[in-house]
């Protein structure tokens, strides 16, 4: 197949989607007021003729003569990156058309060179990259400089309707792995890189695990740039899955939070390097819910399965189950308390005051927050609660009720 048809079938695929969507009014705008064109034409005032474009939607108002919005879509399908001279060339293209606000969206089914991200930030233009031999995609979001609220609006749905359009969403190749597997598999890398780590209950070498996986498995790390996802928000760690790169955020670096941002990380690369989903989705997975009142993660689909994981094994690997056992019965023993290996946490101020010291104790030891510390021991049940009364377990079960309604709303 020539490339030729090819690239006529992506613009074709593309075109349909578009106009499903919208005919299913899965936008906010009326589907009579868009039209979705292919091999549009538009008058540039800077080349004194029309310039015709791969794709467009074009919203107009029933009673306007012209649209006051147009999304124009390239589609690139080369065999190499896309090179910044076509993202500027779109964007001179773009550029010379006044009579209407337009939206500047690039598909690529090779990526983008380097310089192309840059260049697209400082024209305003989308970048999304689809690769469907390994479902990967990059979606780079720019800065929308138009202040009107409609417009931002359309804009915004027209960059998820052709994400979405374009794109699977399905997770493949996912485990559901049970905390204990999870566990098992944290402590099988602490051997590898260092089997006296266990035997003598020390605190887990991050370091050493980082350069074991850089030479044992060619993974990058990088804390030199500051890290935000495709709306802009502040990430703490990435791991590119496609090129193995961890990267971290550097205002984690000498903070009680790298540790475990780092281990999270490390818990992608080794429970999920064999997955495959659209980048788009992989690099926006949202952390499971917890509840407060029904005391368990909330696994609703496969996103939550898999943060869950990673936080399981970050918790698994900085603060290993036997290892947690091992030190709570030596602070124990330190500061006098005659029941060991189980924390008994009451109303009483005692047990309360000695509940804080040992996760504080806890948490110097192994280089975790205290709440952190403090989940952990009470993931791994260590910590007993009185019994309740009957009026209060029925106060409890009616929380917890609320909270999963709440949840299904």
């Amino acid at each position: 197949m020539n490339t030729v048809k090819i690239g006529g079938e992506f613009e074709a695929k593309t075109k349909g989607l578009i106009r499903q969507i919208l005919d299913n009014h899965e936008l906010s705008v009326n589907p009579a007021h868009c039209t979705v064109k292919e091999k549009a034409k538009y008058y540039s005032v800077k080349r004194k003729k029309k310039i015709v474009f791969d794709l467009s939607v074009e919203v107009k108002h029933p009673n306007a003569n012209k649209p006051f919005l147009v999304c124009i879509v390239e589609c690139k399908n080369l065999n190499k990156p896309v090179p910044v001279d076509d993202i500027e060339e779109f964007e001179s293209k773009v550029d010379g058309i006044q009579d209407f606000q337009t939206k500047k969206i690039v598909i690529a089914r090779n990526g983008f060179q380097s310089g192309a991200f840059d260049t697209a930030k400082t024209l305003g233009i989308t970048l999304i990259n689809v690769d469907e031999d390994d479902y990967n995609i990059l979606l780079y979001k720019s800065e929308i400089k138009n202040s009107d609220k409609v417009q931002l609006d359309i804009e915004n749905e027209l960059e998820q309707l052709i994400k979405t359009a374009l794109l699977p969403d399905k997770i493949q190749g996912l485990k559901k792995l049970s905390a204990t597997e999870i566990n098992e598999i944290a402590v099988n890398l602490i051997k590898n890189v260092d089997n006296n780590v266990l035997e003598y209950c020390m605190r887990t070498p991050l370091d050493k695990i980082i350069l074991y996986l850089e030479k044992e498995l060619s993974i990058k790390v990088c804390s030199d740039s500051y890290l935000v996802d495709y709306k802009g928000d502040v990430q703490l760690g990435y791991y590119d899955l496609k090129n193995k790169t961890i990267y971290i955020n550097p205002t984690v670096l000498n903070n009680v939070r790298y540790p475990f941002v780092m281990a999270h990380e490390i818990g992608h690369l080794v429970l999920h390097s064999e997955l495959k989903a659209n980048q788009f989705t992989y690099d926006n997975f949202k952390d499971s819910e917890y509840s407060l009142f029904v005391q368990k993660n909330l696994l609703l689909n496969d996103r939550n399965w898999i943060e869950w994981q990673a936080n399981c094994f970050a918790a698994s690997l900085l603060m290993p189950k036997e290892t947690v056992i091992a030190r709570l019965i030596k602070t124990q023993s330190d500061m006098g308390i005659s029941k060991q290996g189980r924390i008994y946490l009451d109303t009483q101020r005692v047990n309360k005051d000695d509940f804080r010291n040992i996760v504080s104790e806890l948490s110097l030891f192994f280089g975790v927050s205290k709440s952190s510390m403090e989940y952990r021991l009470e993931n791994l049940g260590l910590i007993d609660y009185p019994p309740i009364s009957e009026e209060d377990n029925r106060g409890r079960e009616f929380l917890k009720a609320l909270s999963e309604l709440s949840n299904n709303i």
